[in-house]
């Protein structure tokens, strides 16, 4: 294999390559309350958002100190004034931008554009006044229907991990435009190519067509159609980064349509629900909910 080839080259060498964060969707449907339930009130902070509204974060070490109940307990709370929906990761809304401006290149500033350009997709906020979303949903649906006739295939993770029972797909992935590193650290690479699926990269070896992980005991297995290889768990790291929880993964080719299916389910409930509500919806890749460590706080 060619230098060019390899995701070790050089150009990459000594660098850390995570894998994109997931996009929110969110719509405040009501003004944050006052005051927390008895039960939150250790564990949330009040705070004044940018946009010049109350809201309440959970404190950054709720999670390590309370039990598993209280950040249940917070997000059943937060949805008496706002809701989130999880759409695909920052990159592959990014990819959908690219399919859009392909295949309906007559609309370069739609609302749409708006949506998907790549400043979007970084970490940022974007807001969505009520009075967009009607059309906005109207240009998802023509793009969703615009991909379905092309017809071409992606690929898509299926989590199958002992014990679980996962509906629907863990990952997805669109070949719109080309090869992705999704995650690389300084002894392995974890690459998507639109010719040969999941690519793993580990020094001098490289095994595509990749179609199953398995995290066991002793070692990360990944298997192709045609070779097995063990890796120690410090060596695999990117490929826990990939899937993270997910003990257990295989590959498949997918149409390609259903690489974006969960952001076209959430757009499918968000948008008429903010417009009804003549609510703004905001698109962001920073995740609201957790605030300072309660031992920071003063009083």
């Amino acid at each position: 294999m060619s230098t060019a080839d390899h995701p070790h080259s050089t150009n990459l060498a000594g660098k850390i390559v995570v894998p994109s964060a997931d996009m929110l969707a969110i719509v405040r449907h009501a003004a944050a309350p006052d005051s927390p339930p008895d039960e939150l009130a250790p564990y949330v902070i009040d705070v004044v958002g940018p946009d010049g509204r109350r809201d309440w974060y959970l404190t950054d070490d709720a999670v390590a100190f309370a039990g598993a109940d209280v950040p249940n307990a917070f997000w059943q709370w937060r949805a008496d004034w706002e809701r989130t929906w999880t759409l695909d990761p920052a990159s592959s809304l990014h990819r959908l931008w690219l399919a859009g401006l392909e295949l309906a290149p007559e609309r370069p500033n739609s609302t749409l554009e708006h949506l998907l350009t790549e400043s979007s997709v970084v970490d940022t906020t974007r807001i969505f006044l009520a009075s967009s979303l009607a059309d906005l949903a109207v240009e998802i649906a023509q793009l969703r229907d615009l991909i379905r006739t092309r017809d071409r295939l992606g690929f898509g993770f299926v989590d199958v991990s002992p014990g679980r029972q996962r509906v629907g797909l863990a990952r997805a992935w669109s070949t719109q435009a080309g090869p992705e590193l999704m995650a690389v650290d300084e002894s392995l690479a974890v690459e998507m190519r639109p010719e040969s699926g999941l690519v793993v990269h580990a020094e001098s070896e490289t095994l595509s067509n990749v179609d199953e992980v398995t995290f066991t005991r002793q070692a990360v297995i990944v298997r192709t159609p045609n070779e097995e290889a063990a890796f120690d768990f410090e060596r695999a790291r990117p490929l826990g980064w990939l899937m993270p929880g997910v003990a257990a993964w295989r590959v498949r080719q997918i149409p390609e349509v259903i690489a974006w299916a969960r952001s076209f389910a959430a757009f499918d409930e968000c948008l008429p629900q903010a417009a009804a509500l003549g609510a703004e919806l905001r698109l962001t890749t920073k995740y609201p909910f957790f605030g300072p460590s309660s031992a920071n706080l003063t009083t």
